[in-house]
């Protein structure tokens, strides 16, 4: 009874330590088993973000080459419409041009006429002068 005392004793002492042991590790199965819940919803959680961050980022990739198609559209359009304002410009100034030649033409023309009519009117006679004054009479 002496010598079994104390290993009923340190038996004891062991049962009870057992015990603890396998609280502690229950409560650590379970502790585990609440993290690896939890790291599947993260994962989930992750992938589903992933999932929709990929079609978020393909559709905005998709608009960004909209945009610049329709900016490049948008270029080529005005680029068009400079090279035809250019053209056009170009032909207002050759027309502007071939006016004021005309116009010059017709204003040296003038001059001609206006200094030939001022030698014709030195040279009519006195009776030339005044005969445009008189009104013509049917009768006469």
């Amino acid at each position: 009874m002496h010598e079994t005392e104390p290993r009923t004793q340190l038996y004891t002492e062991l049962l009870g330590g057992n015990e603890k042991t396998t609280s502690d590790i229950k409560d650590m199965t379970m502790n585990i088993n609440r993290v690896k819940k939890k790291t599947q919803r993260l994962a989930l959680k992750a992938q589903q973000l992933q999932r929709e961050n990929d079609d978020r980022n393909n559709a905005l990739r998709r608009e960004k080459d909209t945009i610049i198609a329709h900016y490049h559209a948008l270029k080529k359009k005005m680029a068009k419409l400079r090279n035809q304002k250019s053209e056009h410009l170009g032909t207002l100034v050759t027309n502007s041009l071939q006016c004021m030649e005309t116009l010059r033409g017709y204003e040296q023309l003038g001059e001609r006429i206006l200094k030939t009519a001022e030698l014709c009117r030195k040279l009519e006679t006195e009776k030339e002068k005044v005969l445009p004054f008189y009104q013509s009479d049917p009768d006469a």
